[in-house]
């Protein structure tokens, strides 16, 4: 606190002054901020101001090879059902079979016993928490991989969706010009023991939304390809863990 604090002070000092910002500037701001702690939004400035992704990537960065983090996103829910049919049927969306798998991000071997926890939305870009016509725990689910190191999930392809623009968040959004979209996605936590854990988004390429995400989360490594066999969307994806 003592080395935080006073430098957070320079740097908004610093701000002020070069902005020349008044009176009536600062109460707006500070009333911006009250706002959207009273509407809940505080995670979700902090996604759009770009800042969630950067320490994200300053607390878990990746080196040799190792799956990259990403961030979990408030949706998250701990205690997901042990299965690996995620949806109810075709009212969740166009079926999607996803296979993951996990490797020693040194030796390229595969890693079996790996619990892999799984969560998105649905075809319509809505999570289970979201949307009452889903049950709860909709299109959220745990499994472990094999000794070949894999372990697949039936699913639905997600839905590109906007995130809340009725708030202020939204209005700040508006004002800048900005899109509000964040490309289709599905989120993933992998852990096993003696490895490092990691919690981590694959994305899915061709999503017009990528180079416009809200949050500017894409990473290159994270943007997987999808197969269309017989009319069947699925992916492979592959997930580099390490060793503590």
């Amino acid at each position: 606190m003592a080395t935080l604090v006073p430098a957070l002070m320079e740097t908004l000092h610093g701000f002020c002054r070069t902005h020349r910002v008044q009176n009536d500037e600062l109460y707006a701001a500070l009333g911006f901020l009250g706002r959207t702690a009273a509407a809940d939004e505080m995670i979700l400035l902090s996604d759009v101001l770009w800042v969630s992704v950067l320490v994200d990537e300053l607390t878990h960065g990746a080196s040799g090879g190792e799956a990259e983090s990403n961030v979990p996103g408030p949706l998250y829910r701990p205690g997901a059902p042990l299965r690996t049919r995620l949806c109810r049927g075709p009212e969740d969306g166009e079926p999607f079979h996803v296979t993951v798998e996990a490797v020693d991000a040194t030796t390229q071997s595969p890693l079996g016993g790996v619990e892999v926890d799984v969560w998105q939305p649905d075809g319509r870009g809505k999570y289970d928490v979201q949307d009452p016509t889903q049950p709860p725990g909709n299109l959220r689910g745990r499994a472990n991989t094999g000794a070949d190191g894999r372990v697949a999930f039936d699913t639905v392809y997600p839905g590109a969706y906007e995130v809340p623009k009725d708030g202020p968040v939204g209005e700040l959004l508006k004002a800048l010009g900005r899109p509000a979209f964040r490309p289709a996605h599905i989120h993933f936590k992998l852990s096993c023991a003696g490895y490092k854990p990691v919690t981590t988004i694959a994305y899915f390429a061709d999503d017009p939304h990528l180079r416009t995400d809200v949050i500017r989360s894409v990473k290159p490594s994270q943007v997987n390809p999808v197969a269309r066999d017989g009319g069947r969307l699925s992916a492979e994806l592959r997930f580099p863990l390490r060793a503590l």
